[in-house]
Order: structure tokens, then C-alpha cells, then sequence
């Protein structure tokens, strides 16, 4: 731990809200444990955690997508500066330039990519669909060009492909064992499937909720919580 003390580590989001469970419980409070001075540069929830060894700098989050793009992409530049780190993590793609602004000699800074990102601006709905492939191509360029001085972490093993020269730190949740315990002893073992990650209709959700209504020996397990109801169905 001697060569962490005083190492300084700032994380910054202007999309994902302050106690985002990669962000905050995996990376920020680990990182805290391991002796590193961690400050996270986020939107502010309504009941933040009182959190000794993380600091949580606020900013403000835009409504509107594009002032927030602006806005508030502006505000955790001018606070990730003023704050000099040794690493920097930037958690989302607006945060590139920020992150190729922050980027010295002197320090590390990492691009956390737990999307993908061109794969997702084919399904954006506020993207007009005849300029989503052209839009999606562009970002993928500008992505690419811009991170070159960076280092990349990777959450999921497929984005292997896409960046092959990135460190794959996978997006599995913190789960209680005496949790995992309880669903080994009620299902068996070849029947039960276990969803990790954001439930929504854009990810399947409601297929695979349905999977124990065409097989009733299937039992689907979701972990980590329900981000919204779908079409008034509780997940």
C-alpha cells in the first residue's frame, strides 16, 4: 500500500449519477481501500452516502441532453483540473475531449468504456435512423483518434474486438453469497439463468421474463435493481 499513499485518483461522470454501482461502490471505494486519495466528479443524488474515503465533488446535470454535453462536460473539466490528479478515469464518451485536455506527461488517464457505444447510436431513438450508421461511423473514428494517449478498461470481454489493446475489468456485480447460496438451494443447477446488468425492454428485459412462462422448470434470477417499470410491469 506504500506506493499508493498519497497517489491522487479522480473518476468523472456527467451521465451516471453519483453512486453508480461501478463507478462508486466497485472502482472509487477499491481504489479507496487500496490507500489511493479517490475523488468522484458527478451528478449528486438526493441521498448521497456518507462516505469518509470517497470525496463526492457535485456538478450540475442538464435536463436537456445537449446542455448537459456542454454544460456540464465544462463544469468537471474546470474541478478535474483544479484537483491536479496522478489518474483520471472518464466514464462517458462526451468526457473524450475532457479526458485528451487532462492528459500530461505526468499523469494517467483512463477511458472506462462499459458500452458500446457505436452499437448503441444504431438504436437511439432521438438519432434520425437515416444518419445513425453515418453518426455511429463518425463517433467511432472520433473515439479512436482521440483516445490514442489513453489507457482503456473495458467491462464487458467482447469489446476485445473493438479495442484490442484494452484491459478488460468485467461488469460483474457485488452479490451477497449468502444471496447466491439461497438461489443454488431453490433452483436446480441446469434450469436457472442469472441476468446481470440495467433491466430494460432495449436489453430483453421482458423476454426474459417471459422464459418461465414457456418453460415453467426455468427460473430467471435478475441481479442489481430494477432501473425502471416497463410498460407498468414490475421486472
Amino acid at each position: 500500500m506504500g506506493d499508493t499513499v498519497n497517489k491522487k485518483v479522480v473518476h468523472l461522470t456527467t451521465v451516471h449519477h453519483s453512486l453508480d454501482p461501478r463507478i462508486f461502490y466497485k472502482q472509487c471505494q477499491s481504489l479507496a481501500n487500496g490507500g489511493y486519495d479517490v475523488t468522484l466528479i458527478a451528478p449528486k443524488v438526493e441521498d448521497e452516502l456518507n462516505d469518509n474515503h470517497v470525496k463526492i465533488v457535485p456538478i450540475k446535470k442538464h435536463g436537456n441532453r445537449f446542455m448537459r454535453m456542454i454544460l456540464s462536460t465544462a463544469e468537471a473539466y474546470r474541478k478535474a483540473k483544479a484537483l491536479k490528479a496522478d489518474y483520471y478515469t472518464i466514464h462517458d464518451p462526451e468526457l473524450l475531449p475532457v479526458g485528451w485536455l487532462l492528459k500530461k506527461k505526468s499523469n494517467v488517464v483512463i477511458y472506462d468504456i462499459h458500452e458500446d457505444y457505436e452499437t448503441a447510436m444504431m438504436q437511439k431513438e432521438y438519432i434520425p435512423k437515416p444518419i445513425r450508421r453515418f453518426i455511429a461511423k463518425a463517433y467511432r473514428f472520433f473515439e479512436k483518434t482521440i483516445s490514442r494517449r489513453m489507457e482503456l478498461s473495458l467491462a464487458e470481454k467482447y469489446y476485445k474486438e473493438k479495442y484490442p489493446r484494452g484491459t478488460c475489468i468485467l461488469n460483474y456485480p457485488i452479490v451477497d453469497v449468502k444471496q447466491v447460496n439461497r438461489i443454488e438451494e431453490e433452483a436446480n443447477e441446469e434450469n436457472k439463468l442469472i441476468y446481470t446488468g440495467n433491466v430494460t425492454v432495449e436489453r430483453g428485459a421482458l423476454i426474459h421474463a417471459d422464459l418461465p412462462n414457456i418453460d415453467p422448470n426455468v427460473t430467471v434470477h435478475f441481479f442489481w435493481s430494477v432501473s425502471k417499470y416497463i410498460s407498468g410491469q414490475n421486472v
